[in-house]
């Protein structure tokens, strides 16, 4: 009977083609060694919200070792104006009141603006290192945990460290 594999690796990236496929190789594992949890510009937005639930529920159901909260250098997905992104919501009728009273809520519950929950940070190494610093801070991700924070460049296959591997014990 053939042994089924348990992914122990989480990575949480902008999960497309190129990076399922290049990734593993850069960061010296399999593919069916890893679980993957889609993000844009590598942005973990709340503490309790869906992608954080999902990297708890992986770590309780299989062995996981490390996450790898990953950015893409080479990345299309750049950031958006405040002035874009209003233009976006009056396009899609998304009416002000509504903005508003979101905006509020949000100011109140996590601390930053619609647009800046939207957004993430202006730069993808600013979003990794915020990632991972909510990760390896969450009382909910065991503190065995290796957490990593790197930006990628797929078209040379290579990484840069932008937070090194650690236990996420004080």
């Amino acid at each position: 009977m053939k042994e089924v594999l348990k992914p122990t690796k989480i990575v949480v990236a902008e999960v497309h083609e190129r990076m399922e496929k290049k990734l593993p190789e850069i960061i010296q594992t399999t593919p069916e060694d890893i679980v993957w949890l889609p993000s844009h510009r590598a942005v973990i937005s709340h503490s309790y919200g869906c992608l954080i639930r999902n990297i708890v529920m992986n770590i309780f159901h299989f062995p996981i070792t490390d996450i790898f909260v990953v950015g893409e250098k080479t990345t299309n997905q750049q950031p958006v104006s405040k002035s874009i992104f209003k233009k976006w919501l009056e396009k899609e009728k998304i009416y002000e009141d509504t903005s508003n009273t979101i905006d509020y809520l949000l100011k109140y519950t996590l601390g930053q603006s619609l647009f800046e929950w939207f957004q993430g940070a202006e730069t993808i190494e600013e979003n990794v290192r915020n990632s991972v610093s909510l990760l390896q801070n969450h009382p909910l991700i065991p503190k065995r945990i290796l957490t990593h924070g790197i930006l990628v460049d797929l078209e040379e296959s290579k990484m840069d460290v932008i937070l090194p591997s650690s236990c996420s014990f004080k």
